[in-house]
């Protein structure tokens, strides 16, 4: 009387804004009381909220069932509001889906054709495979209604249906194709609509329909579904060329005569698809463009561009008259609209216009900003650099060009502008020497030298102007100037890379300096301002070797012992100038980005070998140690026992430690002690670097120091910051008439030329890959009838069985058929039915036991973990059986295995063992043993199995990880055993999954079930290094007592069985064993097994808290039984 609407619920959560999941929360449990109600209007109005509820986020999976029974009335009121509820929460993972068949078929069959409306509604929004194969007769039957709103609706539904079950569009295509000459306008838009989307997939197989289409475009007045008929005939013409002639005249009518602006665009991206060979058509559309282009529209702007950037691809001189108006587009306050036509201006550059399209950019560049700027900046050495310099004519302009950019305010392309730089350099001989003018000049910019010298931004040019002037130093005018820029103070504080780059090419236009002016009979050097370069390298490289990097370190010390030993060298005589000049003496050539996969690989080359011999899983790779060796004693101090740190928090502070002021003190002095015990190293009394100690090289290795050669490439990193203004030429323009451009790129030796590109591979879909022009296939409907006789082997199946002895329990699960079936085993209750009939569980037609089977044992000891290969079969017929042998003996004990026993119906019966191997942390490999019982072969069977986020089949190439798997022939009265991997990312809790198995149209349904301990692996340690383990890590534990009086003996046999741990330490006078394992993602167990009171006790102790639980609840499950 009192109840909540959706009203009052709405009014409540707005009046409520400070505490609404208090408020919802309590909604809730009201909602959940009203879905008790006998009451139908109660309950519809509870679903009602609760499905406004959903639209917020909230669960509602668990009122599925209520919302079937909501559905299941007769009221249209009622019903509209359970649909709803339906399609905003069912999907494929909820579990009672499957009883919504029969409902939604009853509702398509009716004569209210609102509820048959409203059922089509629904099954688009959850149709799923299951759905779409028993609900595809009556929705094809719909297609005949006489009824233009139910034919309508049931068209748009077949789309739904043929992507969850391609089968069914062989069948009924026919029918659909039908609905294209219906009498209802609304009907031929539907089914256009289908088939525009059909063609997406394989356009090939709707070829023949070009006639129907082809009569709708002449005649329809429907401008929606023109527009889907041209949209389907810009992917059918390029399948026939005869079709392009045909539709020149309907489409140019079109683009001619009618005032819908997205008709006209379909109509010209159609003609550009298809008709580009017709000049008179491509220029129609041209000038058709320019009224899109100059629409005060943005968006109708927007699609002129680029539809000329697709005219521009086949037809490019179609789009030169509209210059002005793209160059306009630059001043667009949209910035879309400006990148589109600098996309255009990027395909109209050819060697008349470049200069005047760069001169534009670059004015619109220096008032950019953000993304568009950088855009800009890419755009412009695009199009010069383009098919190696095509276009260009005067480098000298293009090399001005790069020096301004690199004074652009605020760019992030330095390392764009770096590499441009260079290849120019190296690419193009006769700009070298104005190229090492400009770099001069720009290595002498006090702003890019000092403001801006973030990684990444403008200052990666500098990296470039060193490279350049050490590597062509005989081209310098004044040497001695070179080395004072390329060691001046300011070069400290750029990054890393560029300090370094400094000091290597000083050094080359040093060694340049050594041998300026000499000859063989008179080797000695004639350079004025040799002995000022040596004297500013020695006064400067000392601040570079106290640099924070390593690098600029190593290379500003090499550097100064070189001037060292060559000055060493000139005072007894000796220029060893050549020998450095040997550092720069080769020349680099532009290499090409795919040289190193084009690399051959060497005949006597074994990928498969190991280079070095593999680690022993209980070293340390880094330490070498014992993964359980004595941790530190600081790090357990204060801590008892399962205290202390974790492992991954010991090594966390290890590594993070700080450095008390004591510490620091007394490493000082032991360095001081290593320094002096190992003086000979050093030049002097004292080392020159407080970071550490520097080699001798001029004693050592006298002349390997003057021959190391060291090939550096620009770092290209994101970047920062920039500046503004614009910088004056340097030196006179040289011009250059004749220009030769180093095109070719340098590939490995051994390199034929005649790669091929490895095709990408690309998920298969069942509908691309469905040829209607073909033969083959299914050619019908799946029938739905009732079977009202039972065949000769379902009589057998529900035949009485013969009495199980006593003790034994009945066997679980089973599987039913798809026309009402009981369950095997008398379980007829819990059972799937047919289609439409009730279920106890839902999907997978298997029953549903009250607790889990208890792990069985099996008569053969677990084999040795094979390799992971899939399918493969090993068959083994059982030992024939003796009828006149007297009777046996009680079997004795079976060994403790990892074997489990799953459902199993007249003619198979599956076990299962699980392997898992350190080699492979993140793989389970699935042994499944398939044993045939019938007097017949099964062929033809599958498997298939349903994933988790975190548990599934390993992936395979050629399929996805939920596809059926196809096994062999299992021969009658035989087994096969079928290896399969699963991939999983973490195993501390037991993972289920859903499978079945498929053969001669019967379905056997079962859950696999991967239980925590399958992952454990006998670990050997001792027994000091296993206390420290539970000393130090195993931080988690639980533990309880069994009332059942267990002999401690069999207790450890089983533990050690089941979770193959191994023994550590057994104590026979108070009855305890300890035992030790490690999971195969380096999990450490341990488990102690004592008797206390006369009761069995068991202890888990671990360092993950999740795994224990798991562990836990497993040793309960079987000593509980």
């Amino acid at each position: 009387m009192f109840k909540k609407d959706l009203h009052d619920l709405v009014s409540g959560i707005r009046a409520n804004k400070g505490n609404e999941s208090k408020f919802i929360n309590d909604s809730i449990q009201e909602i959940k009381e009203e879905l008790k109600s006998l009451d139908v209007e109660e309950r519809a109005i509870a679903i009602l909220k609760l499905t406004y509820l959903r639209m917020l986020g909230y669960n509602m999976d668990w009122a599925a069932f209520k919302v079937i029974e909501v559905i299941a009335q007769s009221d249209f009121t009622y019903k509209r509001v359970g649909y709803l509820a339906a399609s905003q929460s069912f999907s494929e993972t909820t579990d009672v889906i499957l009883l919504i068949t029969g409902v939604i078929r009853k509702d398509l069959l009716s004569p209210n054709m609102y509820d048959g409306g409203i059922a089509l509604d629904c099954l688009s929004n959850i149709c799923t495979t299951e759905l779409a194969r028993d609900l595809v007769p009556d929705v094809v039957s719909m297609l005949s209604s006489a009824r233009p709103y139910t034919r309508k609706k049931a068209v748009l539904v077949m789309y739904k249906i043929f992507l969850r079950f391609p089968d069914a569009l062989r069948p009924s295509f026919p029918r659909l194709k039908e609905k294209l000459e219906d009498q209802d306008v609304a009907v031929v838009s539907a089914a256009v609509n289908v088939i525009c989307e059909l063609a997406k997939k394989n356009a090939k197989n709707y070829l023949p329909l070009a006639p129907v289409l082809f009569n709708i475009l002449t005649k329809s007045n429907n401008n929606w579904m023109l527009i889907k008929v041209i949209k389907l005939f810009a992917v059918l013409i390029p399948l026939e060329e005869r079709l392009g002639k045909k539709l020149v005249e309907p489409l140019c009518n079109i683009i001619n005569s009618t005032n819908s602006m997205s008709l006209m665009y379909e109509a010209i991206y159609t003609c550009i698809v298809g008709l580009s060979t017709y000049r008179n058509v491509m220029q129609l559309c041209s000038s058709k463009l320019r009224m899109f282009i100059e629409h005060p529209d943005q968006n109708l702007k927007y699609l002129g561009l680029l539809a000329l950037a697709k005219i521009m691809e086949v037809f490019p001189k179609g789009i030169m008259e509209h210059r002005d108006l793209i160059l306009n587009c630059l001043e667009d306050p949209d910035q879309t609209i400006r990148l589109r036509a600098v996309e255009l201006l990027t395909g109209m550059v050819d060697r008349k216009n470049l200069s005047f399209i760069v001169d534009k950019l670059r004015h619109y560049l220096n008032t950019a900003d953000g993304p568009y700027r950088d855009e800009l900046l890419e755009k412009i050495i695009y199009i010069c650099s383009q098919e190696k310099y095509k276009f260009v004519t005067d480098f000298e302009w293009y090399i001005g060009i790069l020096v301004d950019l690199t004074h652009v305010k605020g760019c992030k392309n330095g390392s764009i502008v770096a590499a441009q730089i260079l290849d120019v350099s190296v690419r193009v001989k006769a700009v070298r020497g104005v190229v090492v003018k400009y770099m001069v000049g720009l290595l002498q910019d006090k702003v890019l030298m000092t403001e801006d010298i973030e990684s990444g931004s403008m200052c990666e040019a500098l990296y470039s102007a060193a490279w350049v002037i050490g590597e062509y130093a005989d081209l310098l005018e004044d040497h001695l100037e070179a080395i004072d820029i390329l060691t001046q103070a300011d070069a400290y504080g750029l990054p890393a890379h560029i300090s370094s780059i400094f000091i290597h090419n000083a050094m080359k236009v040093f060694s340049v300096m050594t041998v300026l002016d000499t000859s063989a009979e008179d080797p000695l050097p004639k350079h004025p301002k040799l002995g000022e370069a040596i004297q500013m390298l020695k006064t400067r490289l000392p601040g570079f070797t106290s640099s924070q990097h390593i690098e600029v370190q190593e290379r500003a010390a090499f550097l100064e012992q070189l001037v060292i030993l060559y000055e060493q060298q000139l005072e007894l005589g000796v220029n060893i100038g050549h020998e450095l000049k040997l550092v720069a003496e080769e020349a680099l050539n532009p290499v090409s980005a795919q040289a190193q996969s084009r690399v051959p690989k060497p005949e006597n080359l074994d990928l498969d070998a190991w280079i070095n011999e593999p680690i022993p899983e209980e070293e340390d790779p880094f330490t070498k140690k014992s993964l359980f060796d004595e941790q530190p004693a600081s790090a357990a101090a204060g801590y008892e026992g399962y205290g202390g740190l974790s492992y991954e928090n010991q090594m966390a502070q290890e590594k993070y430690r700080v450095v008390s002021a004591e510490d620091n003190e007394r490493i000082k002095k032991q360095y001081e002690m290593e320094r002096k015990a190992k003086a000979e190293y050093y030049i002097g009394d004292e080392p020159q670097n407080e970071d550490g100690p520097v080699r001798n090289f001029a004693q050592d290795f006298p002349a390997e120091a003057a021959i190391l050669r060291n090939n550096l490439q620009p770092e290209q990193s994101p970047s920062k910051g920039g500046r503004g203004g614009k910088r004056t030429r340097v030196g006179p323009r040289i011009p250059i008439q004749a220009v030769s451009v180093l095109a070719d790129d340098e590939n490995p030796e051994g390199w034929t030329g005649s790669e091929q590109e490895k095709p990408v591979s690309v998920k298969d879909d069942p509908l691309a890959s469905l040829d209607l022009t073909k033969p083959g296939g299914i050619s019908s409907l799946p029938e739905r009838k009732h079977r009202t006789q039972m065949t000769p082997s379902e009589a057998a199946e529900t035949a009485p069985k013969p009495a199980l002895p006593p003790g034994v329990p009945p066997q679980r699960g089973g599987r039913t058929g798809r026309g009402g079936r009981t369950a095997r085993g008398g379980r007829a209750a819990r059972g799937r039915t047919g289609r439409g009939g009730p279920s106890g569980r839902g999907r997978g037609g298997r029953a549903a036991p009250k607790k889990p089977a208890p792990p069985a044992t099996a008569p053969t000891p677990s084999p040795a973990p094979p390799a992971e290969q899939e399918g493969a079969p090993t068959p083994s017929a059982p030992p024939p059986a003796n009828p006149e042998a007297p009777k046996k003996a009680p079997p004795a004990k079976r060994p403790i295995t990892r074997h489990i026993d799953l459902p199993k119906d007249s003619e198979i019966e599956i076990t299962y063992e699980l392997i898992s191997s350190k080699t492979q942390p993140n793989r389970l490999l699935c042994a499944f043993h398939i044993k045939n019982t019938s007097d017949h072969p099964i062929e033809n069977a599958t498997i298939s199995f349903n994933s988790t986020l975190i548990f599934q089949v390993a992936p395979h190439p050629k399929r996805q990880p939920t596809d059926p798997i196809p096994l062999d022939t299992i021969a009658a009265s035989s087994t096969i055993v079928f290896k399969l991997p699963f991939q999983f990312d973490t195993l501390v809790q037991p993972q289920i999954l859903n499978a079945q198995i498929v053969y001669v149209e019967q379905k056997l349904s079962f859950d696999v079930v991967f239980p925590a301990s399958s992952i454990i692996l006998a670990t050997p340690v001792d027994t000091p290094n296993f206390y420290n383990i539970l000393k130090n890590k195993a931080i988690h534990f639980k533990s309880t007592q069994f009332p059942t009086k267990v002999p401690l003996p069999q207790a450890v046999a089983k533990i050690s069985a089941l979770f193959k741990v191994s023994i550590v330490e057994k104590n026979e006078k108070e009855h305890k064993v300890s035992l030790y394992g490690q999971t195969v993602q380096s999990q450490e167990v341990a488990i102690l097994v004592c008797i206390v009171n006369e009761q069995l006790a068991i202890s888990i102790k671990s360092d993950n808290a999740i795994l224990v639980d798991s562990l836990h609840s497993e040793l309960v499950a079987i000593f509980n039984q």
